[in-house]
């Protein structure tokens, strides 16, 4: 949400040859007011999430040991150090709305990257449950760097900023907040289900093999869609400025991207699983069969054009989805179950690229073109 409502201010801005933020007078006023918002409203969330977890991990872990092993400081101070990292995350999406993706995506490649060393270091030196403490001490201190060397001209001109119009947050990104929230839930409800579904009707193993599966393409769509998610602040910042062509261009490239690397990626994990039987009989035996995988796979692929219809829309601050993210997670939910508890994998995977290929997928495109001829005529 604070990428795109950023990055429809940040059309009429720039930056300065100090870094700083620089153009209209109204948009920086704006610009200045949602960064100012968001950063209050992420301190007092991550405060009493952090609080609650704290209590949560309390009264988890009541014994004070457990095979000679304290919990509870571990726990706290992974709980501060998390929250902390999450009261400073909207300053990413702020940056991100502002067109600086590339220097937000390099510093997130080396923020895992050090991840990984400071994990394998920590495990190394006998840190044991203090690991992950220390490893959301190393990316606040890798934060806090990037965010005052690279950005703290940029932050600091937003400080100082005079707010003289000011960011609504009430009624201009909350109707479309919590429309959003329940297609995202309804998206995630259904990946969840799943693996819940074939373990109560057919069994843990038959569950772990789906799970790894679904963990294929998972991946699979995760990469598939970065060619989407990069695009979302300069969607925004063309419908601020009604470059309807450019925005038609740029959509066009990211969609045939994503499916593209959807295709040859799905492509890559079935392949995988026919041919790793010759590699590695008791890895294979521990996937589904190439058949179910390439069914999971289907709505993959096919979602991928959903996703950048979605994005192109969402740029005009609006979510027209809604609905049929609610049709879909009970058309696909009731498939999951009936025939999930009947047949097996195979037959829900079946269902759920049928309901995918026949209503979601059309039904979305009807109402892409639909609407993008309404908006754009109206803009």
């Amino acid at each position: 949400m604070i990428v795109q409502f950023a990055a429809h201010e940040w059309a009429h801005l720039d930056l300065g040859s100090d870094g700083s933020p620089r153009g209209e007078a109204r948009s920086l006023s704006r610009l200045a007011s949602l960064a100012r918002f968001s950063f209050r409203w992420y301190v007092t969330g991550s405060a009493i999430a952090g609080a609650l977890v704290m209590a949560g991990g309390y009264a988890l872990f009541r014994q004070p040991s457990v095979a000679g092993l304290d919990w509870r400081y571990p726990w706290f101070c992974l709980a501060v150090l998390a929250s902390i990292r999450f009261a400073v995350s909207p300053l990413f999406s702020l940056l991100e709305g502002c067109g600086q993706l590339s220097s937000v995506y390099a510093y997130r490649l080396w923020d895992g990257t050090q991840a990984i060393v400071v994990t394998c270091l920590a495990v190394f030196f006998g840190a044991k449950l203090w690991t992950p403490s220390l490893v959301a001490l190393s990316s606040i201190v890798t934060a806090s760097i990037f965010l005052s060397k690279w950005h703290g001209r940029f932050f600091l001109a937003l400080i100082r900023a005079r707010v003289d119009e000011r960011f609504s947050w009430h009624q201009e990104v909350l109707p479309l907040q919590w429309r959003i929230a329940v297609s995202w839930a309804c998206g995630y409800f259904l990946f969840q289900l799943f693996t819940p579904v074939v373990f109560r009707y057919h069994g843990p193993a038959e569950a772990g093999r789906l799970g790894l599966t679904l963990s294929l393409t998972g991946l699979v769509s995760s990469l598939s869609s970065a060619w989407i998610v990069t695009k979302v602040p300069t969607f925004g910042r063309l419908v601020a400025r009604r470059d309807w062509a450019e925005l038609d261009r740029l959509a066009w490239r990211a969609g045939i991207g994503a499916l593209t690397v959807a295709v040859l990626g799905g492509l890559a994990a079935v392949l995988g699983i026919v041919f790793l039987p010759f590699v590695d009989r008791t890895l294979a035996s521990r996937l589904l069969d190439p058949l179910t995988a390439a069914l999971f796979v289907g709505p993959v692929i096919l979602q991928q054009v959903t996703f950048v219809q979605a994005a192109y829309l969402r740029a005009f601050k609006r979510e027209p989805l809604l609905i049929l993210s609610v049709v879909g997670a009970t058309l696909v939910g009731g498939s999951t179950w009936f025939l999930g508890s009947h047949f097996g994998a195979r037959a829900m995977a079946a269902g759920y690229l049928a309901i995918s290929a026949v209503i979601l997928l059309p039904v979305s495109t009807w109402i892409f073109i639909r609407l993008r001829s309404e908006w754009q005529h109206a803009g």
